[in-house]
C-alpha cells in the first residue's frame, strides 16, 4: 500500500531533518511504501537540494513565498492518489510504528465512515500531550483570544475533577487520552485523512494562516455524517510550539479563524457577539483592528445566498462577507 505524506519545512531546517530521519526509520508495515510530499516555505534558501540529497525519493514543492497551513497541505492532497493521506508538522518525531495502527484502523470495515484518525501526541519527555477539544462556543474562543485559557493548567490532577463537572473524553483536554474514541476536534500535528471522504467534503478552508482551519474542516466531516477518531494505540512526540511561534502572528488570523468557523457553522448571534467582544479587547493593535472592524461591520456579515466553492474538491457553499476572504493571507499564488 502506497501512503501520501504531507509535511511543510518552517524556518528550521534542523527540524525538518529530523522529522523525516524519524519518518523513514520508524518501524512500518513491510508492505507500505511513503509517498512524501514536502512544501518548501521559506524562499531564498538551499533547503530542497540538501533534503533531496539526503532523502533522494522525495517530492519538493518549493512556494516562491510563504503561504498558510491549509494552502500549502491542500496543494498536496488534491494531487493525491493514495487511499490515505498523513498531514505532518515537521515538528512530529516518531520513536514507534504510529502508522501501521493508523491505518490499520481506517482499513476496518467498521470504521469505514472515519475521515480522520491521529496518535497520541507526546511531549519530547514523553508525557501526555493532550490534543483533542470540544468544538468552538463563544465562551470557549474569547478563552482563547485573550490568552487566558494558557493559564489553565492541563494536569492530570484535574481529570478527575473535570469529569466530575462533566467534561467528556474527547470533547476535553482533561483526560487520559487513554482510550480510542471519536472526538469533536483535535490537533492536526500528525492526522491520517480518507481521501474517500476529502473528495466529499472539501479540503480546508484557505481564510487563515494558520488558526482554527482543522476545527472547520472536521466540523464539515462530522456535519456530512464522517467521524474523527483518536488512536491510542499510536502515539508520536510533538515538540510542539515550534513550527510557528504563535506570538510572532498577527492577531489578527486567530480572528479570522474563529470568525470563519462561526461565519460556517454557527448563528448569526455567536458570530456577532464573539466580534464584538473580541474585537473590542483593548490589547489588540490599531491597526489590524480598524481591518477587522472594517471587514465584519454589519453591511458585510454573512447572508444567506451560497457563494462560489473555494476548489474543485470543496462542494460546501461558502458564503462571503468581505476582504476577510479575499486578503493577501487568503489567496494563494
Amino acid at each position: 500500500m502506497r501512503l501520501a505524506v504531507s509535511v511543510v519545512a518552517g524556518a528550521d531546517e534542523g527540524m525538518i531533518s529530523r522529522c523525516l530521519e524519524t519518518l523513514f526509520a520508524a518501524p512500518r508495515a513491510t508492505d507500505m511504501a511513503l509517498d512524501v510530499t514536502v512544501v518548501e516555505n521559506q524562499a531564498g534558501r538551499a533547503l530542497a537540494a540538501h533534503l533531496h540529497e539526503r532523502f533522494p525519493h522525495l517530492h519538493m514543492v518549493e512556494n516562491a513565498r510563504p503561504l498558510g497551513f491549509a494552502a500549502n497541505h491542500n496543494h498536496v492532497l488534491q494531487r493525491v492518489t493514495a487511499p490515505y493521506a498523513l498531514i505532518l508538522n515537521d515538528d512530529v518525531e516518531f520513536r514507534d510504528d504510529a502508522l501501521s495502527p493508523m491505518v490499520a484502523f481506517l482499513e476496518r470495515p467498521e470504521q469505514a465512515r472515519v475521515a480522520v484518525v491521529s496518535p497520541r501526541l507526546l511531549n519530547a519527555d514523553g508525557t501526555l500531550q493532550p490534543s483533542t477539544y470540544a468544538f468552538p462556543t463563544v465562551l470557549r474562543a474569547l478563552l482563547d483570544v485573550s490568552g487566558l485559557r494558557a493559564w489553565i493548567p492541563v494536569s492530570p490532577r484535574l481529570f478527575g475533577l473535570a469529569r466530575a463537572l462533566g467534561a467528556r473524553a474527547g470533547r476535553s483536554r482533561y483526560w487520559a487520552h487513554d482510550r480510542t474514541c471519536d472526538v469533536d476536534t483535535l490537533r492536526g500535528a500528525c492526522v491520517l485523512v480518507r481521501m474517500a471522504a476529502v473528495r466529499e467534503v472539501g479540503l480546508m478552508d484557505e481564510t487563515t494562516l494558520v488558526g482554527g482551519e482543522e476545527t472547520e474542516w472536521h466540523r464539515r466531516f462530522r456535519e456530512r455524517g464522517w467521524r474523527v477518531v483518536l488512536l491510542a494505540d499510536a502515539s508520536v512526540v510533538h515538540v510542539g510550539g515550534r513550527t510557528v511561534a504563535r506570538n510572532r502572528l498577527p492577531r489578527v488570523e486567530y480572528f479570522k479563524g474563529y470568525l470563519n468557523y462561526f461565519r460556517r457553522h454557527r448563528s448569526g448571534i455567536a458570530y456577532r457577539t464573539f466580534a464584538a467582544l473580541a474585537l473590542g479587547a483593548r490589547r489588540a493593535r490599531p491597526a489590524p483592528l480598524a481591518r477587522l472592524r472594517r471587514a465584519f461591520a454589519p453591511s458585510n456579515l454573512p447572508r444567506a445566498a451560497p457563494g462560489v466553492p473555494r476548489n474543485h474538491l470543496d462542494r460546501t457553499p461558502v458564503r462571503r462577507h468581505g476582504p476577510i476572504l479575499s486578503d493577501a493571507y487568503s489567496r494563494r499564488q
